[in-house]
């Protein structure tokens, strides 16, 4: 169980640092084909526009750059923020957990195992919310290009 908890945390820590939790593809006004890969620190972003590709990264922490329209809308940067809240949460309740569930075999009392059961329900928890943020973040940035 211990091993299992190990990989999935070393699953979580790589899917927190990569920026793929999702895809984006459209064109914008100047009729350029933009494809975003946005994670939870920043976002790749390639325009293609004929035969020339422009690849850049835009992080959004400590703070976003002014030259991203997108990214100044006070609701998005809270999304982002709180996105990534959640995800440390949930790593730091991987890591407490496990140590716990380390503790509960030198020290077998049921109370320690249902808190570890009941640690487990919060991380999952936890990493549902962060998700979700994610889906959201993504109407608002839909919402707000459609309303320019």
């Amino acid at each position: 169980m211990i091993h299992m908890l190990l990989i999935a945390i070393i699953i979580f820590v790589i899917s927190l640092l990569t920026p793929n939790w999702t895809i984006i593809d459209f064109t914008n006004t100047d009729l350029e084909e933009i494809h975003v890969q946005l994670g939870v620190w920043g976002e790749w972003r390639t325009k293609t526009n004929g035969t020339k590709q422009i690849v850049e990264w835009i992080p959004h922490f400590p703070k976003p750059p002014e030259h991203v329209l997108r990214l100044a809308d006070a609701d998005l940067k809270h999304f982002y923020l709180a996105q990534m809240v959640f995800g440390l949460i949930s790593l730091l309740l991987m890591f407490s957990t496990n140590a716990l569930a380390i503790y509960t075999f030198y020290h077998h009392r049921y109370i320690f195992k249902r808190l570890v059961a009941c640690l487990f329900g919060v991380i999952a928890m936890c990493i549902v919310v962060t998700i979700e943020i994610l889906t959201n973040s993504i109407t608002e940035w839909n919402r707000s290009v459609a309303e320019q």
